[in-house]
């Protein structure tokens, strides 16, 4: 299994154990986890002995670096156009990808494919509101409008660790600008009728989880079934 830092290892197996309490049929799935990489089912293999019996992992062609293995298959798409049939798996998992896949209408588009396609969700975001934004290392400066959020990114954790690495820096830059985080009130808009769960860290809203059912430790509630626009910093 690759190497995690740690802390995210604890948020993920926690995350792993609230989507069997949600799902405890998982072993008899078939799942489709949209912009996936092979970690965090290894984690539910190693931790919880829970294998789905038919997995894929979907990455654009840009991500296809991600190789077969006996537990799942690999298949290259785009989320907001996925080719299979109404229905096609009994669940479809998405982990941190509904925030970088480009503008909101472009995540109605990716919400509504996963809903399509799948008899039951489990799709995960970061709060926009949470102090600590999850992809820099950055407090409090990515509640700013983009402009300042971007000149002062300078203080943030992984712009300090790139500054002597190109390759890092650019890597940086392209995931800053492909990266646009979610309030609740706009994943209420983007899942109608679905059920919205909280992580909670600190006592505060870390990620939102999109389910198909409330069950869970999680506080949950009803997303809103009346539509809302979706606007930058909501």
């Amino acid at each position: 299994m690759g190497s995690i830092h740690p802390i995210m290892a604890h948020f993920r197996r926690r995350r792993l154990a609230e989507l069997l309490k949600l799902y405890p049929n998982l072993a008899d799935y078939s799942v489709l986890d949209v912009g996936g990489r092979p970690f965090i089912w290894e984690l539910l293999k190693e931790h919880y002995q829970v294998t789905p019996k038919h997995l894929i992992l979907l990455n654009t062609p840009d991500d296809g670096f991600v190789r077969e293995a006996s537990d799942y298959t690999v298949e290259i798409a785009d989320g907001r156009e996925l080719p299979y049939a109404d229905k096609s798996f009994d669940l479809v998992f998405s982990n941190s990808v509904i925030e970088h896949v480009g503008t909101h209408q472009q995540m109605a588009q990716f919400a509504r494919e996963c809903d399509r396609v799948g008899k039951q969700l489990y799709i995960q975001t970061p709060n926009r509101w949470f102090p600590l934004e999850a992809h820099f290392g950055a407090a409090f400066i990515h509640w700013l409008p983009r402009y300042w959020y971007k000149k002062l990114s300078f203080l943030s954790v992984r712009y300090l660790m790139a500054l002597n690495n190109p390759e890092e820096k650019r890597n940086f830059e392209q995931e800053f600008e492909t990266t646009d985080l979610l309030s609740k009130k706009q994943m209420r808009s983007l899942f109608p009728g679905k059920k919205i769960v909280a992580e909670k860290a600190m006592g505060l809203t870390k990620s939102f989880m999109v389910t198909s059912t409330g069950v869970g430790a999680y506080t949950t509630e009803p997303s809103a079934v009346k539509s809302v626009k979706i606007s930058r910093g909501t």
